[in-house]
């Protein structure tokens, strides 16, 4: 293990409460992305085959949000399955790091009342 100055151990354990708040942060937005590719994906595929086609004929006449959900009914299931599993183990990184940064301190502890010497 690797001794860590006293005087810079706030750095550390603010970096590392940093990086845990980015990965989970990061974790969670992922997360939400693939929930949302999901959700639209399913309208899609709930819309009457003729109106699909349409949209399809019509992509570049079709507003953002309709593009979109088009594009994403497109894409294999196994990109959002990867996807979710790499939200997943961010998410879980995060946590570790935040679990392991109150171990961060001082080992040297001061007892009062004693003298030294």
């Amino acid at each position: 293990m690797i001794p860590i100055p006293k005087h810079y151990l706030h750095l550390v354990r603010g970096f590392l409460l940093f990086m845990s708040g980015l990965f989970v942060g990061t974790g969670l937005l992922l997360f939400g992305q693939v929930k949302t590719a999901k959700f639209m994906r399913e309208e899609v595929n709930s819309t009457f085959f003729v109106f699909r086609q349409i949209g399809y004929a019509t992509f570049f006449l079709q507003p953002n949000e309709n593009q979109v959900a088009l594009a994403l009914s497109e894409m294999p299931e196994s990109y959002l399955v990867h996807s979710k599993r790499v939200a997943f183990s961010l998410m879980v990184f995060g946590a570790l790091i935040l679990v392991f940064v109150p171990f961060c301190k001082d080992k040297r502890k001061k007892i009062k009342g004693r003298r030294k010497g």
